[in-house]
């Protein structure tokens, strides 16, 4: 029987984290070891958890060293340092998994021991986990699981995937400790876009519940944080620079949409740095498109020196581009 890590990251969690790792405890899978990673909490969250590591010895309990960049994907990418099982998933403090979260997920590599990967679906609900409020977020059998989670059919979060760690040893993955936001995103579609269908299987029945937290980043990302836009702004180069080498017209337009928005918002909120990260990367991609790069060249430059609100400049540029691509 193979050995599964559960690896954690836990900052101020006490509401939930309680829940969360009493699931974990209740698995019809018992060869797992559970790593949380404290990110400087100051709640009862730290309490709770030596309960349980007192209990059971498979629960095991660190905090993020303090030479390590703060924040939940340093202490995932320092829980994996630290575990020792044949597979891997990363899953959240505030959710909760169903009994055979862990056992059905083994079972598919059991039966195919060629697979990188085994993806599952789950629950997503308000922060009660009410009966109301759950919806089920179904997966199917795809070779296009890339293209699928990039346009968010495929609705992937950090708990969904549970990896073969010597895949991710030999390729080195990691969660990036520089990004703020889509962090799991940054990851999974690395992996994915690479992804043959013969290395991972997809599990359609739901194996946990995820809580919507109003504390979220994507909650907070409402209202303009450039740290947050940052992180959106890398994330989309990379899917737009991945539809180019495959000559994805749709992802190639949704990217460029995603990006002319975030380039309005940059402006409008006065962030230049993440405006000139924009533009100089469509400087540098459309060398053979004159006339689009100095469009969004002007209209940036314009409209930061004489905001007007009532142009839809951003629109102009959509059109303009994709016109352009079609030809």
């Amino acid at each position: 029987m193979s050995k599964v890590s559960i690896i954690i990251p836990n900052f101020n969690s006490a509401k939930f984290i309680n829940e969360t790792l009493e699931s974990i405890g209740n698995q019809t899978y018992s060869n797992w070891e559970c790593i949380i990673v404290d990110d400087g909490s100051v709640d009862t969250s730290k309490d709770i958890i030596e309960t349980f590591k007192l209990k059971d010895e498979r629960f095991k309990f660190f905090s993020r060293p303090k030479k390590l960049k703060k924040g939940a994907n340093s202490c995932r990418n320092f829980g994996y340092e630290k575990s020792s099982g044949a597979y891997v998933n990363w899953f959240d403090a505030d959710d909760v998994m169903l009994p055979n979260f862990i056992e059905s997920k083994v079972n598919e590599f059991i039966k195919n021991d060629n697979l990188n990967f085994v993806i599952s679906s789950g629950y997503f609900a308000d922060e009660n986990l009410s009966k109301e409020s759950l919806k089920l977020k179904n997966f199917y059998q795809t070779e296009n699981l890339y293209q699928e989670y990039a346009f968010w059919r495929f609705k992937l979060i950090t708990n969904s995937v549970m990896f073969s760690s010597e895949f991710l040893n030999d390729n080195n993955y990691r969660f990036n400790e520089n990004l703020y936001k889509a962090q799991e995103y940054e990851l999974f579609s690395k992996i994915f876009y690479k992804a043959s269908n013969s290395q991972y299987s997809i599990i359609e029945s739901p194996t946990y519940f995820y809580r919507s937290n109003p504390n979220s980043s994507t909650v907070k990302n409402r209202v303009y944080n450039k740290k947050f836009k940052t992180s959106e702004i890398y994330v989309v180069k990379q899917d737009f620079l991945r539809s180019i080498m495959d000559k994805d017209i749709e992802l190639l337009q949704s990217r460029h949409r995603l990006l002319i928005n975030l380039l309005k918002k940059s402006v409008e909120s006065g962030d230049n740095a993440n405006v000139n990260s924009i533009v100089n990367f469509y400087k540098e991609i459309l060398t053979g498109n004159f006339f689009l790069k100095y469009s969004i060249i002007f209209f940036t430059r314009f409209f930061t020196i004489l905001p007007v609100g009532f142009i839809r400049w951003d629109y102009l540029l959509k059109h303009q581009t994709l016109k352009v691509i079609k030809k």
